[in-house]
């Protein structure tokens, strides 16, 4: 099929993680009833290490793995440790310290930090159609959150802070993706970038003094999310791995402001959170702009 493109396939990944994303601000509020939150981000890394060593076993090579090339050490460290590891744990605080709507608003800051990091990372040239579709995303993100035409957002707390904190530490992510070379797959770098980050993230929870008691697994509600958060773990990683390997950085984090569009529903559905004429304005404004960048990327390439 001719729309059936590696590009489109990329950027439908993306769509799935960013509702992935959302979701997984639900699983820490439910995670958060039996576990802190160093521990209950290395248990789901562990299920998710779990289950990636089954789905995966045919596509692992772990001779690949041993001999990485010196030149990955660093990107897959920054991965691992900081774009995974630590963001996953920040925006868990974020999930339990403000609304699942302001988590999504303030990770549209992504694109901005991955904008700046290509620059200085990767030469990306400074484009300024680029630019300002990237702030026209992020003014369709302030009429959605202030309920407002005139950008609205007041109230900067420490949940906020700590989400801002994994904004950019996810736009590592992307970023050091592009500078891994194509000694590994998808999947093998799935399976390192989520071991480095349990490693990171058990070891913080030991320092911290953080205790797991596997009896907690059996409140439902605690079991849920750790399933669905394993198995989130896995599937957003590996899109993400894939998508950003086809996609400009800008471009795809554009992609996931989408999450932007699924936190309302969920807000709506979960916790009676309303959605109004100025939210709908708000969503429109972020597809029509992550849609005018991609054809701006595709014209030009």
């Amino acid at each position: 099929m001719k729309w059936l493109t590696e590009r489109n396939e990329a950027i439908g990944a993306l769509v799935l993680v960013a509702f992935g994303y959302s979701i997984l601000s639900v699983v820490s509020r439910w995670l958060s009833l039996g576990y802190e939150p160093f521990t209950q981000v290395y248990l789901r890394l562990l299920g998710a290490l779990l289950m990636a060593g089954i789905l995966f076993r045919k596509k692992i090579r772990w001779q690949r793995i041993k001999n990485i090339p010196k030149s990955d050490y660093q990107p897959l460290l920054v991965m691992g440790v900081f774009g995974y590891g630590l963001m996953v744990y920040f925006v868990s605080l974020g999930a339990l310290n403000t609304s699942l709507l302001k988590v999504s608003i303030i990770m549209a800051m992504v694109p901005f930090f991955s904008y700046v990091m290509g620059i200085f990372f990767l030469k990306d040239k400074f484009d300024i159609k680029v630019t300002l579709l990237a702030f026209l995303s992020l003014y369709g993100v302030s009429v959605l959150a202030g309920n407002s035409i005139i950008p609205n957002i007041s109230g900067f707390g420490k949940g906020e802070l700590f989400v801002l904190i994994s904004a950019f530490l996810l736009a590592s992510y992307s970023v050091s993706r592009k500078l891994l070379s194509t000694h590994l797959n998808n999947q093998e770098i799935t399976m390192v970038v989520m071991f480095l980050a349990f490693v990171t993230t058990l070891l913080l929870a030991t320092v911290k003094g953080e205790k797991m008691e596997l009896a907690n697994l059996a409140i439902p509600l605690v079991f849920c999310g750790f399933i669905l958060g394993s198995t989130l773990n896995i599937v957003c990683t590996f899109l993400e791995s894939f998508a950003f390997q086809r996609l400009e950085v800008v471009v795809g984090n554009q992609i996931l402001l989408m999450e932007n569009l699924f936190s309302p529903v969920l807000g709506y559905f979960m916790y009676k959170e309303g959605v109004g004429m100025w939210q709908i304005l708000g969503a429109m404004i972020i597809i029509g702009s992550v849609y005018l960048n991609n054809q701006q990327s595709i014209s030009e390439g």
